[in-house]
């Protein structure tokens, strides 16, 4: 009997992720204000652009947008001295006001998107070892030590000059304070409670629901939104767990729904010899631990299935170390994204349930109605959607 699963990714998908793009504004305002130009915000375009390019974290769209803005300003400005850190290229650039904007930061995404070409792990790392390579898109800062500062540790609390604004201003200062046991700053408001919508409507819900009640579907949320760890697991105040997939759950209204997201690969990543960025989509991990699941009803065992199968993978010996017998040997796998690395995810998890000989038939839906993205996701086997109520319609007709 073929079972069918259905993959859905949070933001751009079943949220509309005005707090993110929010945040976004406000963390870069924080940031332009201190160089003095705070004309220089950038166009909320420039994040689908990245997403466009499968950088999809926020930790480093902000950082490399950082860096685009002190290139420009040093390509102007000539400094004789380094820049060591964030304030002291501050001190420089605010003494000369109405600096002209970058004209070319969309061609700057492009840069680094070439660089990161979807590879797993942290994109601002993999831009930052390119520093000596003639395609290194900041070249003007090979030399100064705010380089480092901004793109090293984009994903450490206490380190982070940008995660840290970022995080307080998405869950609020209220809750940063509680998660991260640190002095909020800004006074923030939650922007995920205040600004986000569900745009799944009534009709969608009822169908989902219905088909998901009589387990004629199995649902499953396939985000890199932070999370809190597995179930029964306490957090321990480990500063990467942030309930920002549980908000988002709070908003959706699906009943029967798992949950794979940031927290649950971080938590796996202690416990095996990845990284956590290695782990998250385009890794096929998140999206094989969120199949599994729904047949082992542990997510501990998930998760640690997924990730041992992705080494075996790697390692060329999956069919011979591994097996996959909770799993129904015949799967229909939908998978909905509105970024490329997701259905890639998807691809890659496919492809390795098919080595345990399970039938597979795959369904890629991108959601999105910006022609860039909309591009990438056809690039990558989408069929492409302004509306994800009528790919879920269509989907399940």
């Amino acid at each position: 009997m073929t079972q069918t699963i259905i993959l859905f990714d949070v933001d751009g998908v079943l949220i509309t992720p005005h707090g993110y793009r929010k945040a976004c504004d406000s963390t870069m305002k924080v940031f332009l204000d201190q160089l003095g130009q705070p004309h220089w915000l950038p166009d909320l375009l420039l994040y689908e652009q990245f997403e466009s390019h499968m950088i999809t974290s926020e930790w480093d769209m902000i950082p490399l947008l950082l860096c685009a803005f002190l290139e420009h300003a040093a390509n102007i400005l000539q400094p004789t001295e380094p820049w060591t850190n964030f304030n002291y290229a501050a001190a420089d650039i605010r003494s000369v006001p109405n600096l002209p904007h970058p004209m070319d930061l969309a061609g700057t995404i492009d840069q680094i998107g070439k660089i990161v070409n979807g590879q797993s792990g942290t994109p601002s790392g993999w831009v930052l070892k390119t520093k000596n390579e003639d395609r290194f898109p900041f070249p003007m800062l090979r030399n100064h030590p705010v380089l480092e500062y901004l793109l090293n540790d984009t994903r450490h609390i206490e380190n982070s000059l940008t995660m840290r604004v970022f995080q307080e201003h998405i869950i609020g200062s209220k809750l940063f304070e509680e998660y991260y046991g640190l002095q909020a700053q800004h006074n923030a408001v939650n922007y995920l409670t205040e600004y986000d919508v569900c745009p799944v409507t009534a009709e969608t819900k009822t169908l989902l629901n219905q088909k998901s009640e009589a387990g004629e579907i199995y649902l499953s949320l396939y985000t890199a939104r932070p999370s809190m760890p597995p179930a029964g697991i306490p957090s321990n105040g480990d500063g990467a767990y942030s309930p920002e997939a549980e908000q988002a759950l709070d908003l959706i209204p699906l009943s029967k729904i798992y949950m794979s997201a940031y927290g649950k690969v971080h938590w796996l990543s202690q416990h095996c010899d990845f990284d956590s960025e290695e782990l998250l989509k385009p890794s096929p991990v998140q999206a094989l631990s969120a199949i599994s699941y729904h047949f082992v009803d542990d997510e501990v065992k998930a998760l640690m299935w997924a990730q041992e199968v992705y080494r075996a993978y790697l390692d060329g010996d999956i069919s011979e170390v591994h097996t996959a017998s909770h799993l129904p040997r015949s799967i229909m796998l939908h998978v909905f994204e509105d970024s490329p690395n997701g259905l890639r995810g998807g691809v890659q998890a496919a492809e390795i349930l098919r080595f345990f000989g399970i039938k597979v038939n795959l369904h890629l839906y991108g959601i999105s109605d910006n022609p860039t993205k909309q591009a990438a996701l056809r690039a990558q086997g989408g069929q492409v959607f302004e509306d994800v109520n009528e790919a879920i319609q269509i989907a399940l007709s």
